[in-house]
């Protein structure tokens, strides 16, 4: 006779109850809807909450920085929330009178979010406030790294919801995630969000569920000769140290023009960086990847410092990054995502190097994710843009604090940066509430509207007037 693991009973009970939840849910009132999303937001953006979220992630984790952590926090949660407040998630969401269409916007039912090591706090509340918002049920399935801050989290967002009346299974929590455990709960789950390393995103994509998936970071940067070298310099730095580098957006390479080689250089480490010497960059590479290629866990999201010392480097107190300059060799790893303070430089002459280079780094690691590109030159922007396979061409301005969204960019505030087909993910987008949606499309009969072939073929006769006689 067959029995349950306890882990299978956990995920049939977890998925039950979520159900039941829902389906009460989805009768709520945008108002309501509303009401429920704000008081969870603000429950876990107040000060001391938030506070006490990122101090338990930083000790439990062992990654990233507390007071870079918190401010990411509640600046998620309110760009977050200003996504949220106006969007039409109950009802009508979409109407066009002249064709006839109405869309009703509905819930695509229980979502299971896979959520990282790096950043779990956020994760949760992000993609907890977007399940509200579309009348979803979502149970987390955390790192087995981060259980203590997500279930935390879980905690104060299911209080927020009794506040005010909201069905408190909107929202839970594995409590003993393995992986066998989150696979079977992507199995059983309606939508997944996948967060996380490349293995957990494939294991979405393969639970035959539709999953949406982040990709590799390995930000490129691109500074021309129009730069600010000063300006650039700081967003660099100030992206790539931030949470120690742990954000797959961070600035992970830069190519730099020759003419301004010097000033941005002066201007990384008058910022903060550490340029490493030839045999310092050595050690540095035996110490981040042992093995000559996988990034050694004892260095992911830990400091400048305590990286150095690991690797026998010694830097100034004030350092943020540590900067190399090595060569451009294929399977390199100082070319591909670091997850830590780590910045590799390159040099070059024209920019159609510099957009050689940018291709070559984007295909070998973090295909599909980001570039940025410091420049006054309008075309040349459009020109990475054109040349780059990557779902973000971020202008003037920090991939670490602008890809996620933020205040000065049009860009989505969301935890989960999806990398197109180039990447193995099914969109480019930054995935936001809009994904957690169903719509049904009403159509309603209009005047007859059916095009002449000569409307719709006449400039491809005019070329080919040979086929104008079929």
């Amino acid at each position: 006779m067959h029995t349950r693991s306890a882990g299978s009973t956990e995920v049939v009970s977890l998925v039950r109850r979520a159900r039941i939840a829902q389906k009460a849910f989805e009768e709520s009132t945008q108002r309501e809807v509303d009401i429920a999303v704000a008081a969870a937001a603000w429950h876990c953006y107040k000060d001391d909450t938030a506070r006490e979220l990122c101090s338990l992630a930083v000790e439990e984790t062992g990654l990233g920085d507390i007071s870079d952590s918190y401010g990411r926090l509640r600046k998620r949660i309110l760009g977050t929330l200003r996504d949220l407040v106006d969007a039409v998630t109950v009802g009508i969401a979409y109407e066009d009178a002249a064709r006839g269409i109405r869309k009703l916007a509905k819930p695509v039912g229980v979502i299971a979010g896979i959520t990282p090591a790096t950043a779990p706090a956020a994760a949760v509340v992000v993609n907890a406030l977007s399940s509200l918002k579309t009348r979803n049920a979502i149970i987390l399935c955390p790192n087995p790294r981060a259980v203590r801050t997500v279930s935390k989290a879980v905690e104060i967002v299911r209080g927020a919801l009794q506040e005010v009346g909201a069905p408190l299974d909107l929202v839970q929590c594995v409590n003993f995630p393995t992986r066998a455990i989150s696979e079977e709960l992507m199995a059983e789950a309606d939508l997944i969000i996948a967060s996380g390393g490349a293995s957990t995103v494939r294991r979405a994509y393969r639970s035959g569920k539709p999953a949406l998936g982040a990709g590799v970071g390995n930000s490129v940067v691109v500074v021309d000769e129009t730069a600010n070298p000063d300006s650039a310099a700081s967003m660099i730095i100030e992206g790539k140290a931030f949470d120690h580098g742990t954000s797959c957006s961070s600035e992970s390479c830069v190519l730099i023009a020759d003419s301004v080689w010097n000033s941005l250089i002066r201007g990384l480490v008058g910022n903060g960086g550490y340029l490493c010497s030839g045999p310092e960059t050595e050690r540095l590479r035996r110490t981040v990847w042992p093995d000559g290629r996988s990034l050694a866990r004892e260095v992911v999201g830990k400091s400048a410092k305590q990286i150095a010392d690991r690797a026998g480097i010694e830097i100034p107190p004030t350092t943020r990054a540590l900067l190399t300059i090595p060569e451009m060799i294929h399977g390199d790893p100082l070319g591909g995502e670091k997850l830590s303070p780590i910045l590799a430089l390159w040099k070059f002459e024209r920019f159609d190097q510099a957009i050689a280079m940018a291709q070559r780094l984007v295909a070998s690691s973090g295909a599909g994710h980001s570039c940025a590109i410091h420049s006054n030159a309008r075309e040349r922007v459009e020109t990475l843009a054109r040349a780059a396979n990557v779902s973000r061409v971020l202008v003037n301005q920090s991939t670490g604090m602008g890809n996620s969204g933020n205040y000065d960019n049009g860009l989505p505030f969301s935890v989960t940066l999806s990398c197109g087909t180039w990447g193995g993910s099914s969109t480019t987008d930054n995935i936001n509430w809009r994904h957690l949606l169903n719509y049904t499309w009403v159509s309603e009969k209009i005047p007859r509207n059916e095009p002449r072939p000569e409307d719709l073929f006449s400039e491809y006769w005019s070329v080919h007037r040979s086929a104008s006689s079929s």
